[in-house]
This record gives structure tokens, sequence and C-alpha cells, in this order.
């Protein structure tokens, strides 16, 4: 049978046709692999092939796929090998007989350059005509123009403060300073002059430094109450015992179960979808790794998600982010129990 090598950018590296005892996975699993030659191929139980991490999106380094490609065949296995890292660009220079990519490997004349680049062309049509429409229901599309200096961004569910604006992102506090805080200002951090770059699909909210800030009315209230003197404790029965009070409900609080959800741009399901179940402090790591968002998704985490099958649903985990849990010693769960009820006390 023959092992297929392909890479694209939208679906990345993908190794198919090989069988379980067939030899080829002890070549698959050299960590000799990717742009960086210290990446092993794994394997998918949902696509059903080997896979290279983090390769979509991104053009493939050809001779790592030559080498991989030359080893198979070595083992006697026949092999194709394909790799399409065109993208708009590349081909309207190939077209004008410039270099592209650093290579002259294309005829201006070839008519396969003529077709790719109608087809490019209309994928980058669909794309604009599907954020006007989004933009024209109501959802935002970020840019530059929306952000200055000093302004607040809502990034994977916290407020970073906007230290510089960018063509593509916005540079903010780094994401380490985030952990267990709603709202991460430009100063006063434990990592102050670390950063990090927001692209802005990954952006879901504005605020101006004014509205950053507590409500007057609020803020005097807090005042007023920490004014205020303590009251004086009643003495209690001794005839009576004082029952035992619960624990409070911050206890151990990141040891409790929270969901992993997934959300994504091109999503049309009215549903949560959950990936796995995990502690809370497994779900804040997991989901403040840089390498569990992208382009067009992001991991998000919540303790309260409602009821299955109706606020939410399960989706397939197509093993992906395995390197990601591998890495953070997390083992993911895919049922999700929810927190006991305190038992009612007796009459």
């Amino acid at each position: 049978m023959t092992i297929a090598i392909t890479h694209t950018r939208r679906e990345g590296t993908l190794i198919e046709g090989t069988s379980r005892g067939d030899g080829s996975a002890e070549i698959l699993r050299l960590r000799e692999y990717g742009r960086t030659r210290r990446q092993p191929f794994r394997w998918s139980r949902n696509l059903d092939c080997w896979y290279l991490p983090h390769s979509r999106d991104h053009a493939t380094y050809t001779p790592s796929l030559e080498l991989l490609a030359q080893r198979l065949r070595n083992a006697g296995f026949e092999v194709t090998l394909t790799i399409d890292n065109a993208d708009l660009r590349a081909v309207e220079k190939w077209q004008r007989g410039g270099s592209a990519k650093g290579f002259f490997s294309r005829n201006p004349s070839d008519p396969e350059l003529e077709i790719e680049h109608q087809e490019l062309t209309e994928e980058i049509e669909h794309w604009e005509a599907v954020i006007k429409d989004a933009e024209a229901r109501g959802f935002k599309v970020w840019s530059r123009a929306d952000f200055t200096r000093g302004d607040f961004v809502l990034y994977r569910g916290t407020w970073y403060e906007v230290l510089r604006v960018n063509a593509k992102s916005v540079t903010v506090p780094h994401i380490h300073n985030g952990t267990g805080k709603r709202i991460v200002r430009a100063t006063g951090n434990r990592h102050d002059g670390w950063t990090w770059t927001a692209p802005y699909d990954d952006v879901s909210g504005r605020k101006n430094a004014d509205e950053m800030q507590p409500p007057q009315a609020e803020a005097s209230e807090q005042q007023e109450q920490a004014e205020q003197p303590m009251p004086a404790e009643e003495p209690v029965p001794t005839e009576k015992p004082t029952p035992v009070e619960a624990p409070a409900a911050g206890a151990n609080w990141q040891e409790g179960m929270a969901l992993v959800l997934i959300t994504s741009k091109n999503s049309r399901s009215s549903r949560k979808r959950a990936l796995w179940a995990m502690t809370r402090r497994k779900a804040q790591a997991v989901c403040g790794d840089p390498r569990t968002s992208g382009r067009s998704y992001m991991l998000t985490w919540t303790d309260r998600p409602g009821v299955e099958g109706v606020d939410w649903e399960w989706v397939p985990d197509n093993g992906s982010l395995d390197p990601v849990v591998s890495d953070l010693g997390v083992t993911p769960r895919r049922e999700w129990t929810a927190a006991a009820q305190a038992p009612a006390e007796a009459a």
C-alpha cells in the first residue's frame, strides 16, 4: 500500500496509508522533523492518520518531508509526496517571472498558475463576503482602528491594558500575569517587562481606561462599609451547642471541576462545545497555554456549563492538542459530573 505524505496550509502535514505493525511508526516517531528538526509525528484517532503538530496555516519545511519520504522508501514503502504551499502573492510573483519563496520553480506561462490564481482569488472573495455578512449581523471584526494605547482589550476572558497597537495585534502584559485575575494593568504585575501579542481575531471586547474604573457610587459604598464599625457579637447560649459551619465556598476552589470548551468563529452551533473535564487549576493552565488558540479558535473554561444536551454538548477530540495536555501533565476526562448539593438539614 502506498504511503501518502501531503501538506496544505489548511490541513497541515498528514501521513496516510500506514498500517499497525508495518514498521512506519518507528520512523515517524523520530524527533527529527518539522522546521526545528526536533518534532515527531503523532497519531490522531479522529483523523485516522499521522500528523505533524503545529503545521497548519504554515508553509512546510520541504527538506524535512523529503528526508521522511526517503527513509520510508529505504524501508521498502512506496511513497508519494505532495506539497501545496501556494498563496496568492507567491502565485502572482511566479506569473511575473520573479522569485517566490526563494525559488524560480514555476514557469510564468504555466496554465496551472492561472488556475491557482483564480482559486485563491475566489477564496479571498468568499471570506471577505463572510466577514461582511458577519458584521451585518452584529459580529465585530476588530482592527488597529479600534484601539489606542491605554485602552483595555478582552483577550481569553481577561482584560489587559494595551501597551502598543500593531497592524495585526495589540501588545499587552504577558498572559502569565493574568492567571487568576480579571484585569491586568500595565504595571504592578509579577512579570513586569514581559509582553504578549493578542491578534485581533482573538479579541472579544474593548473598553477605555475610564470604563475600567469602578463606578463612583460603588466605590463610595465600599468606603462607607469599610468605615462602619463591626457589629458586636452576641454571646452563644452555653446550654445549646453551636453548629459547625460548612467550609467556605472558596475552600480548595482550584481543585473543583471545570469544563474546557472550544470556541471558533465558524461554528454555527447554539450550544457550547466541550472537549474535556478537569480541575479548575488544570483548566487555567491549559487555556492559558498559547498553543491552545489559533486564528479562528480558542479554548475557554467554565465551572457552570448548564445542562448537557441543552446548553452544551461533547465534541470529538481530534488529538491535535495532545502535546499540550501531555506537556502540562494533564489527563483530561470525557465525562461531567455536576457538583453535589449540600444535604438538607434534618427537621
